[in-house]
């Protein structure tokens, strides 16, 4: 009987330490990235939102009808919108790099580089590779890929591309990118994905 008074003692001071811990934790700051309303003159926003205060402030609006990515690296956000990607320094908001890209979809890093996926607008290179510093790119920062890329994400050295080939294909790839050769390795996808 006593044993067992005391692992139900134990498991409720678990608990209640546990959630004094959690609760004290909290949100200091959300980045959000909004498209806006669609229409001729549309307009998004970049803007911090701060939970404790209750404080929205926009940092950055600018001419876009839509806001496909937000990715995080260091103190670094890079927004990619409609045909451009923007790189904004979060300790004081301000704009670091702006470049254009027509088609522009998702982003990862891997080292200093931004891998951008490009879909609906690109005709070619749909994985453009980028200076993460200054978003500048060569023509040999690309890699060759069947068709219109989405999603990416990066483990190692290895990026892992998605590439539905284009909007009316009802198979797709999967692509493997080695990112100090930049060699692939790709795998068709049959209609069961």
């Amino acid at each position: 009987m006593r044993s067992k008074f005391y692992y139900f003692f134990l498991t409720l001071l678990m608990t209640g330490v546990g959630t004094v811990f959690l609760s004290a934790q909290t949100t200091q700051e959300v980045i959000i990235a909004n498209g806006g309303v669609f229409s001729g003159t549309n307009f998004a926003t970049v803007a911090s939102y701060t939970p404790v205060t209750d404080n929205y402030f926009v940092f950055d609006s600018f001419a876009a009808s839509s806001v496909l990515d937000l990715f995080f690296h260091d103190d670094v956000a890079y927004v990619a919108a409609d045909s451009f990607i923007r790189s904004y320094d979060l300790s004081n908001y301000s704009t670091i790099a702006t470049a254009d890209l027509k088609g522009v979809r998702k982003l990862a890093v891997w080292r200093d580089k931004l891998l951008v996926t490009r879909g609906f607008g690109a005709s070619d290179q749909y994985l453009k590779i980028y200076d993460r510093a200054t978003l500048t790119t060569t023509a040999a920062d690309s890699v060759g890929l069947a068709g219109q890329a989405e999603g990416v994400a990066v483990l190692g050295d290895s990026a892992y591309v998605a590439v539905p080939i284009s909007f009316f294909s009802d198979t797709g790839q999967f692509v493997v990118v080695d990112m100090n050769t930049l060699g692939t390795s790709t795998f068709s996808l049959d209609t069961n994905g």
